[in-house]
């Protein structure tokens, strides 16, 4: 416990790019580097946020419940297809529980009870092997999410290290919004939250296109890696990552292994060939590239950027005019917004959440199971905030005393007709959520710009490559 109190923690933040899990899997096995695969870590601080007042064996216990794809990597797999590694793709990770509730419980005996150490506890029970496991190592936790660097990790470890990524933002900006906003909202929510979210998705991959760096700014030791270079050099960018956290490179780190077994990352694939990929493939089918007009919003936005990182962009024209009439089309809707809100009042949509919404009423304790179950995507993911569950009160008070003779009958069918009129009612308004949602868009585009002129625009030092 000496030596983890001395330890170097190390963050990766998703930033506004992509490629974390990659990176993460060639940096699995260096020596001296620990790390839990994939990133369920995403979740921890949300998880303690939630579960802080319950006592330490309860929240253990709770941990065990929400985290089981860490014990035992077939549970719950999701994109880090942790599931399938090996040469085979038949090996999996298994972690005995019985020895991380004792050292969780060990910790926590030992150090005072605060959202910083049970953070802490769930690493050290993780990771403990034998006194020897902390000393000379370093932490990497995989926290991803870039709204909790400032709000988490800079609160409880502000000396640590930071690794960020990015990539061209003019290819990732829709493809980021259709591949890590809707589609996994179309797997895991109910459909009429999934639609539901189709008119706050663009709005919040505007907020991790422009922002994903600037909870960044407070900490002193960053680098940021473009996906590009991760993926056309990988030996070379993990080389300077490895020299940026003082260990040493070796022969592992020349390939993707998680828990140092062969990842065999295939997530979109297998999703592509899935019925129910094809089905969302036929709502969200729209084109993944801005129109010419559009692209010079974007590049505008990205202008500064875009010169720092090297990517290209096609603003020919940088007169004061040409640039003024760019900024006032922000003011405008952009066909991503126009195509959501057309798509949502579409009659066969309609049609498709009305019987969607009869479907869920009629099935309620499923939609309960699915709402407070095991996976926290619903209720704790940042991009699920928006779905508005948690002021849903009359339905949490359902599940907590569901089991209750008095909400077998009258009380339980009330219940039903309130979530029905919620989703009816929620329709019909839905227009103010799109115009909502809009305005938040073009506000947070002249923010940024305003921003870039006053040169408060935090840039990440791009690493070194060696």
């Amino acid at each position: 416990m000496k030596n983890l109190d001395k330890i170097q923690w190390v963050f990766i933040s998703e930033g506004n790019g992509r490629g974390s899990k990659l990176l993460q899997s060639y940096l699995d096995g260096s020596k001296n580097l620990l790390m839990i695969p994939g990133y369920a870590s995403a979740y921890f601080f949300p998880f303690i946020d939630k579960y802080f007042k319950y006592n330490n064996e309860e929240i253990c216990e709770k941990f065990f419940y929400h985290f089981e794809s860490i014990f035992d990597s077939r549970k719950n797999p999701g994109s880090e297809t942790l599931n399938t590694l090996g040469k085979n793709k038949n090996k999996y990770i298994k972690i005995d529980k019985i020895n991380f509730k004792k050292k969780f419980l060990q910790y926590l005996k030992k150090e005072k009870k605060n959202k910083k150490n049970l953070f802490i506890a769930i690493h050290f029970a993780y990771f403990f092997k034998n006194k020897e496991t902390f000393k000379n190592k370093i932490i990497l936790s995989h926290v991803h999410v870039f709204k909790y660097f400032d709000k988490y990790v800079y609160k409880y470890f502000p000396n640590s290290k930071i690794i960020t990524l990015t990539s061209n933002p003019s290819i990732n900006y829709l493809r980021r919004e259709k591949n890590s906003f809707l589609r996994p909202n179309y797997e895991k929510f109910f459909y009429t939250d999934f639609i539901k979210s189709t008119i706050f998705s663009f709005y919040q991959t505007c907020e991790f296109m422009l922002l994903g760096h600037q909870n960044l700014k407070l900490f002193k030791k960053v680098i940021l890696i473009k996906f590009e270079d991760l993926k056309t050099k990988p030996n070379t960018v993990v080389r300077s990552v490895i020299n940026f956290l003082n260990l040493k490179y070796s022969k592992i780190n020349k390939k993707m292994t998680f828990n140092k077994l062969k990842w065999n990352y295939d997530y979109y694939d297998t999703l592509l060939k899935s019925k129910k990929i094809k089905r969302f493939d036929n709502i969200i089918n729209h084109n993944l590239k801005f129109s010419k007009q559009e692209q010079e919003i974007i590049d505008l936005l990205f202008l500064n950027f875009n010169k720092k990182y090297k990517y290209k962009y096609k603003i020919n024209n940088n007169s004061f005019f040409k640039k003024l009439i760019i900024y006032l089309k922000i003011l405008l809707p952009l066909k991503i917004e126009i195509i959501h809100f057309f798509r949502f009042y579409k009659f066969k949509y309609i049609k498709k959440y009305v019987a969607e919404s009869i479907y869920e009423t009629i099935n309620m304790n499923k939609v309960f199971n699915k709402y407070y179950g095991s996976n926290l995507f619903y209720t704790e993911k940042w991009s699920s905030i928006d779905i508005g569950l948690k002021k849903k009160y009359l339905f949490i008070f359902y599940l907590n005393n569901k089991n209750k003779i008095y909400f077998k009958g009258l009380l339980f069918k009330i219940i039903q007709i309130s979530y029905l009129l919620n989703k009816i009612t929620f329709y019909i308004f839905s227009p103010f959520c799109f115009i909502y949602y809009y305005l938040k868009r073009v506000i947070l585009f002249s923010k940024f710009i305003i921003k870039e002129k006053l040169n408060i625009i935090f840039y990440p030092k791009l690493i070194k490559l060696h």
